[in-house]
């Protein structure tokens, strides 16, 4: 019996001990869940398990931090000494954090964080960059007031932000993209109101990219994107670019018009996501599609798809939100103007999808006139909350309140 004992003592310990480091291994795996994605790097887009950790006192780079017991089941000493955890609550989360595959920086990681991810597709002269633009704008000074805290993870896109906000206030349109594969704009929230903080991707290659389809393979984000903003300048529409055509040629030299037809950049769009997703045929995606008409503050548009033909909708059809009044009235435009099959493709295609007018300057641009947007927080909006129904929830009631902290540089 003593023997018996004495044997069943060191297995009860290690049984007792594996459980102990496996319970830790749990949790991890339950953050893990929680976080409900993977991390991504804003600069080559890869979706990782584990990024490289930095060793704060010597800068050395760990890979594989999580799965390397060499120096016990807590934590991995450095050569310089210094101990670093291997598990979130012994305060992984707290290491600077690298792309294991590009070595960018990833700003600020947190392993209690979810990534959400907006592309926006359009063609070249749609109007992406002053409606991205206008759109981040709008939600750092309109949204952006209190019990969220906003963030920006890497200081480009903070002096990015301020270079927008001054050309903004002088009435200056912004250059066209060209980069063809950029990196993400990124804003980073948190709050006491929010379970999970929220790492907001937004990406706008050139409109180029959108002319071919070859281009679109690098773009590893539609995989595992939440969300598309399709950017449609009307007057590239067949039916108005003929009903307008006299007024567009004397404004030609002002007035850029899109020079891709929507149906054949959304083709091409739909082709690369179908071939980087390994969507079949006849699969729905799971992101949600906002369909965003740019430019509504030329030529009448406003008459048609602005405030007030929006108002009278809503009075001819009492219980109408106004996201549905808006929806409805541009779906309608868009099928009177030979464009009900896109709609039927776009519905088809995505999850859910809901149409928008747009506008990112609130007038033609003029020399030192401030630009007014008008209406491009709500796709976003609609976006975040589709996306994010916790986040969308608190924004709704309660916007952010903007930050500021010395952010990170992308190495």
């Amino acid at each position: 019996m003593t023997t018996l004992i004495i044997i069943l003592i060191p297995v009860f310990l290690a049984v007792g001990i594996f459980y102990y480091w496996f319970s830790w291994d749990i949790y991890d795996t339950f953050v893990k869940r929680r976080q409900g994605a993977d991390p991504v790097c804003a600069s080559c887009h890869q979706v990782f398990e584990i990024p490289d950790y930095i060793c704060p006192q010597c800068k050395t780079v760990h890979r594989d931090l999580t799965k390397t017991l060499e120096h016990g089941f807590f934590y991995h000493k450095c050569r310089c000494g210094k101990r670093l955890p291997r598990y979130f609550l012994l305060g992984r989360w707290r290491l600077s954090a690298q792309c294991p595959h590009c070595r960018n920086s990833l700003g600020i990681h947190s392993e209690n964080l979810s990534y959400l991810v907006f592309p926006i597709v359009g063609g070249t002269s749609s109007g992406k960059t002053a409606f991205m633009n206008a759109m981040i704008v709008s939600f750092v000074d309109e949204v952006a007031k209190n019990r969220l805290i906003l963030k920006f993870p890497f200081s480009e896109d903070e002096t990015l932000l301020a270079r927008i906000q001054e050309q903004g206030n002088k009435g200056i349109p912004p250059h066209k993209t060209s980069e063809r594969n950029p990196r993400a704009f990124c804003m980073h929230l948190t709050g006491p109101k929010l379970k999970q903080g929220k790492q907001i991707y937004l990406y706008d290659p050139a409109g180029e990219v959108f002319e071919k389809d070859d281009s679109l393979g690098r773009f590893r984000y539609y995989d595992y994107m939440q969300g598309v903003l399709l950017l449609i300048d009307p007057f590239s529409i067949p039916y108005l670019n003929r009903l307008l055509a006299d007024g567009l040629k004397e404004q030609e030299q002002t007035f850029q018009v899109c020079r891709e037809e929507i149906e054949n950049y959304y083709g091409r769009f739909i082709n690369g996501l179908k071939g980087i997703s390994q969507i079949k045929e006849h699969e729905i995606h799971n992101a949600a599609c906002a369909v965003v008409l740019t430019k509504s503050d030329a030529f009448g548009l406003e008459s048609r798809l602005g405030e007030i033909p929006r108002q009278n909708l809503m009075k001819k059809m009492p219980g109408l939100s106004r996201e549905d009044a808006m929806d409805h009235l541009c779906r309608e435009h868009l099928k009177y103007w030979g464009m009900g099959h896109l709609l039927e493709l776009i519905d088809e295609q995505f999850r859910v999808s809901r149409c928008f007018s747009v506008s990112a300057f609130g007038h033609q641009p003029a020399p030192a006139m401030p630009f007014t947007p008008v209406r491009v927080l709500e796709p976003f909006l609609w976006l975040l909350n589709e996306a994010s129904p916790d986040l969308g929830t608190l924004l709704k009631k309660q916007p952010p309140i903007l930050e500021k902290q010395p952010p990170m540089h992308r190495s």
